[in-house]
């Protein structure tokens, strides 16, 4: 047992690397730096439409998952400077999110595509101006269906921070209360952002998966990011960007992106071993081949994909 779940995390570093994730998570950086200030300002709105995002501090507990000071700074003066006219912002911050979402939701589907090694030429084919329309407004849907999703996420947290504040007033007399309640709102923020990635991993590949080969991956995958962000101070305080200026203060957002960015496809390529270790997948050729290099080149070295094992499947 022991040593088939050392394979399995060495099979999906493996492929990690194998699939060129940090080529991928390099352009998902790009897309998410055009969606993610939109992306913060119309998930404040969602959330004011239910509670008062000021009373609560929402903003600060979205801020909350930067884990440096200058990425939290560098947000907070743009999110500023952008609500000086919150008429144009609203419109165009809108129109900006749903592009920009659909385009890093497309990034992201083709990545997980890779990791689950799906086969273009597997995927039913549609052809025609009603078919292309059809698939231009199921993207947006989904975006926008995300951008749903970051809001809900946002708002159960806040909920859950109002339920803990409240039952600490009953609690008081308890013995290290201030530990007991640390832990169980780190508890909760962990389940919150495992239920998240869960729903990820299980939705963005373009492939049936099932939800028990994905949750121990996203549970994974939390713990790794609720490290990044304990982290994410010093590693970023090491590259010293502030001496390029007003420019370092970019480059500082886009490292801390892409670094979210390999935590999670570090777990979509571990759900993928799972699968094929333990999951549904289990008894198929590895989930690792050699042979074939990154993304754009797997297909050199032995049988490919859903179709490779699909082929097997039939011999």
């Amino acid at each position: 047992m022991w040593n088939k779940t050392v394979g399995m995390l060495k099979a999906a570093f493996a492929k990690w690397q194998r699939d060129d994730c940090g080529t991928i998570a390099a352009s998902l950086s790009y897309f998410a730096l055009f969606s993610l200030f939109p992306l913060i300002l119309v998930t404040l709105s969602i959330v004011g439409f239910v509670i008062d995002p000021r009373e609560y501090g929402v903003q600060q507990q979205i801020l909350a998952f930067a884990g440096s000071d200058q990425v939290r700074d560098l947000i907070t003066q743009t999110l500023e400077d952008l609500s000086e006219n919150r008429t144009a912002t609203g419109l165009i911050g809108f129109v900006t999110l749903l592009m920009a979402a659909s385009g890093i939701f497309g990034a992201l589907d083709r990545a997980f595509d890779v990791i689950w090694e799906v086969d273009a030429d597997d995927q039913p084919k549609r052809s025609g101006i009603v078919a292309t329309v059809m698939n231009v407004v199921q993207q947006r849907l989904l975006a926008f269906g995300l951008v749903l999703g970051c809001a809900l996420l946002i708002l159960l947290s806040v909920l859950s921070s109002v339920a803990v504040t409240a039952i600490s007033a009953y609690t008081a007399w308890l013995p290290g209360q201030g530990l007991l309640l640390t832990v169980a709102q780190f508890a909760i923020a962990a389940l919150l952002l495992t239920l998240a990635l869960t729903a990820i991993y299980k939705v963005l590949p373009s492939r049936p998966v099932a939800w028990g080969d994905v949750w121990i991956a996203a549970l994974v995958a939390a713990l790794l990011f609720a490290a990044l962000q304990r982290l994410a101070g010093f590693i970023l305080g090491m590259t010293n960007y502030a001496s390029y200026g007003a420019v370092g203060g970019v480059m500082t957002l886009m490292l801390y992106i892409y670094l979210t960015f390999q935590v999670l496809l570090l777990g979509g390529e571990l759900s993928y071993a799972y699968a094929c270790t333990y999951g549904t997948l289990a008894g198929t050729p590895e989930p690792v081949r050699q042979g074939g290099g990154g993304a754009g080149g797997r297909g050199d070295g032995g049988a490919r994909g859903a179709g490779g094992r699909e082929a097997g499947k039939r011999a």
